[in-house]
């Protein structure tokens, strides 16, 4: 779902920063934290260098 949202945003020229899943108790889980942000951003860059090839 991450994924999909970053690519979204991609299209029109937005930046996805962090996605955060808050859970019993207000405890967070930052995917930017976690590094699974880094990750996305990088596999989404891939695949619009194919979209655009």
């Amino acid at each position: 779902m991450t994924r999909i949202l970053h690519l979204v945003c991609s299209f029109m020229h937005n930046r996805l920063l962090d996605h955060l899943i808050i859970g019993s108790d207000d405890q967070v889980y930052s995917f930017a934290d976690q590094g699974i942000m880094a990750r996305i951003l990088e596999d989404c860059s891939r695949l619009m260098d194919d979209l655009a090839a």
